[in-house]
């Protein structure tokens, strides 16, 4: 049954509402071989490694810190600032620049340039021996490095009254540590330590402020509750007021200053990382904040870029993303552009362009309840109309004579596309029905196809061939329902049936386009299409909570069996306007007292505001809304709940509709709802559930 009741009594805001990023694909590979870069305007070091037979017998490695110029758009090798022989392949260099100095950590000790009228100039360092630590950081006029491999400390450097460099000031690392990373700001500083070559061992991190002329260690932070704490901090950053260290568990832990020293506030926000993704990368500029961490949506790393808003949230506003599943482990910023790389000395670093603004196409939606499809136009030999379908309404396509379909007016670059999809005859054999993508006419687009055949396929058709691009067996018969979805994001196209991906694939042959749904010889009723820019965003795994009752599995498999302690909560996902989440719900046992239930919860801004859908002892499906711990019931239908019978259970809140399936069939639609931020998940009453094949994103 289908509700179009309106929801009149809002639930309450929420900071950090959703944000949707551009995905914007690699412009450029740099035209060298590099492990490491710094960059600063319109030249580049690059940290280039080779097999060197002048470096025999002593060391078999040569290590150049090559300058190069961009002219052009092209960047052109300049010179050679320094070369080291080393024995050992792939040791640690690093380099940092600005407009005016640039300090590059080499094998066998630091080297410091300074900008002159002729170039590039070295300078003198008035110590007995350079520092030959591996880490390296510059700032203003200047350089914080370490002094070996297994530093215990870390040197700052300025200039003296002669303009020779010198050690100003140290920073000790903490006790028995090695200092492994470390980031300077002009009065701030984070080192973090490990003991030397015992990765096992928990790793502390140092946040220094200046203190006069010195600096003084203003807090000693350590892992507390992560599951790999030995991960802890593998990459830092720090300007102001803000520290960021980057965690295994929940992602990056904020730390802020405040008038009474520093402490943890958050982790940070990255709803599409898997479990256990620790950030490759972290840097704090001073409009942006540059990580690299995973995307589940991508299946690999990508660069992620976000401007922290006035109330401290983070606003999410690009995803740099190579053309194939070659993630990035570091990436480095400076003005508008961005480089990455892997940190293999034998492949490319990748240079993006930051765009002056971040505009993101607004998300769509039709479930043809207005009794018209305006925004739609069907192909030609297409028979559409609006039908009652039991107690909704679809888009019904009638005609089994060839090609059908309807294309949306909304032309994105990036989209994604879900529906419920019910073919209801086929015409011959391998017919099929679908949703496409960057279509800009019947020759040029990538289309999904579910075929009488058993099988789902993805193809692209260009200049009126197709090419299948991946497939994947799936049983299709006449008459069944399907939540089919069809992500454009980039180079990258996934196919999602039912909330669990299928098949994907790269290809960048096609750029923009309309989204839309097609059929061939095959009617089909095609009801709450989604349009949104993508890309499909992860929700299980980011920022877990769990409120009362004894759970326990892995993050797609839960149990609560717990009966005795009232509501039990599980919640997952940063919070976000449009989300959907689902599980595989069996009721292990109901308590004999009061009214339990299990069910599902989105828009949860805190335990006294979320929207929630309940199947309960009483038979019956619930959906209902908590506002300020008032109970509002919006709607309910009949729903068999029998102890140790699975059934699919999904929830989706998007723009201002909430819709309930069972068993991937509608049972209830709301319109009107308030459209907040929050998080999804899980909950219980009086009730013992497992919770399998768990899924929640925001589509």
């Amino acid at each position: 049954m289908k509700f179009r009741l309106l929801l009149c009594c809002a639930l309450l805001a929420c900071g950090g509402a959703s944000a949707r990023p551009l995905v914007i694909e690699n412009s450029q590979q740099l035209p060298f071989l590099a492990g490491w870069v710094a960059h600063a305007g319109n030249e580049l070091i690059a940290m280039e490694w080779r097999i060197e037979p002048a470096c025999l017998p002593d060391a078999q490695y040569a290590v150049s810190a090559k300058l190069y110029n961009r002219s052009s758009g092209q960047w052109v090798f300049a010179r050679t600032l320094a070369t080291d022989c080393w024995a050992e392949y792939l040791a640690q260099t690093h380099a940092s620049m600005n407009a005016s100095v640039a300090a590059i950590a080499m094998p066998r000790g630091l080297h410091i340039f300074e900008r002159a009228a002729a170039g590039w100039v070295e300078s003198v360092i008035d110590l007995p021996t350079r520092p030959h630590g591996a880490l390296v950081d510059l700032q203003d006029d200047m350089i914080l490095a370490t002094e070996d491999n297994c530093p215990a400390r870390a040197l700052e450097l300025r200039r003296n009254a002669s303009g020779q460099w010198g050690v100003t000031a140290t920073l000790p690392g903490p006790p028995g540590d090695c200092i492994t990373v470390l980031d300077l700001d002009i009065d701030r500083a984070i080192v973090r330590g490990q003991v030397h070559l015992n990765f096992d061992a928990p790793p502390h991190v140092r946040i220094f402020e200046r203190s006069a002329s010195g600096w003084i260690a203003a807090a000693n932070v350590q892992s507390h509750g992560e599951t790999f704490p030995e991960f802890f901090g593998q990459v830092v950053a720090i300007r102001g007021s803000l520290a960021l260290i980057s965690g295994r568990d929940q992602g990056a832990h904020v730390y802020r200053r405040s008038s009474s020293g520093w402490s943890e506030t958050e982790h940070f926000q990255n709803p599409d990382s898997g479990a256990s993704d620790p950030d490759g990368s972290i840097q704090i500029t001073g409009e942006y904040i540059l990580r690299v961490s995973t995307s589940i949506n991508r299946d690999s790393a990508a660069v992620l870029l976000y401007r922290e808003r006035a109330d401290q949230t983070f606003e999410h506003l690009v995803n740099l993303v190579g053309g194939q599943n070659n993630g990035p482990s570091m990436a480095f910023l400076a003005g508008n552009r961005v480089i990455s790389m892997t940190g293999d000395f034998g492949t490319q670093p990748v240079e993006f362009e930051l765009p002056s603004s971040f505009p993101v196409p607004t998300l769509v939606q039709d479930d043809f309840e207005s009794g018209g499809a305006a925004q739609w136009s069907p192909l030609p030999g297409s028979q559409f109309s609006i039908v009652s379908s039991g107690t909704t309404h679809v888009y019904r396509q009638t005609s089994l004579a060839g090609d059908t379909g309807a294309i949306h007016s909304a032309d994105m670059t990036n989209q994604s596309i879900g529906a419920d999809v019910r073919p209801t005859a086929f015409n011959g054999k391998d017919r099929w029905v679908g949703l496409v993508t960057r279509y800009t006419d019947p020759a040029n687009h990538y289309y999904v196809t579910l075929r009488d055949s058993n099988r789902i396929v993805l193809k692209r058709m260009l200049n009126g061939a197709f090419v299948e691009l991946v497939s994947a067996p799936i049983d299709v018969v006449a008459g069944q329902t399907f939540n089919l979805r069809l992500d454009s994001s980039g180079s990258h196209h996934g196919v999602y049936v039912d909330g669990q991906k299928i098949i994907w694939t790269y290809d960048s042959t096609l750029s923009h386009g309309h989204a839309g749904i097609r059929m061939y010889k095959a009617a089909a009723d095609i009801d709450n299409v989604v349009i949104s820019p993508g890309p499909t965003s992860e929700q299980v795994y980011a920022d877990r909570e769990t409120t009362g009752g004894t759970w326990s599995g892995s993050p797609t498999d839960l149990v609560q069996s717990s009966v005795s302690t009232g509501g039990a909560r599980r919640t997952s996902g940063w919070p976000r306007e449009d989300q959907v989440v689902q599980a595989t719900i069996t009721v292990n046992r109901f308590s004999t007292v009061g009214s339990p239930w299990v069910g599902l919860i989105t828009r949860l801004v805190d335990a006294n505001n979320y929207y929630y859908v309940t199947a309960r002892k009483s038979n019956e499906l619930s959906l209902r809304r908590l506002t300020n711990g008032s109970i509002t019931v919006l709607g309910s239908v009949p729903l068999t709940v029998t102890p140790g019978a699975p059934f699919v259970l999904r929830m989706e809140a998007i723009g201002d509709r909430l819709r309930v399936y069972i068993n991937d069939v509608l049972r209830m639609e709301q319109a009107g709802a308030q459209v907040i931020a929050g998080k999804v998940g899980v909950m219980t009453y009086r009730a013992g559930a497992r919770f399998d094949d768990y899924t929640a994103y925001e589509p």
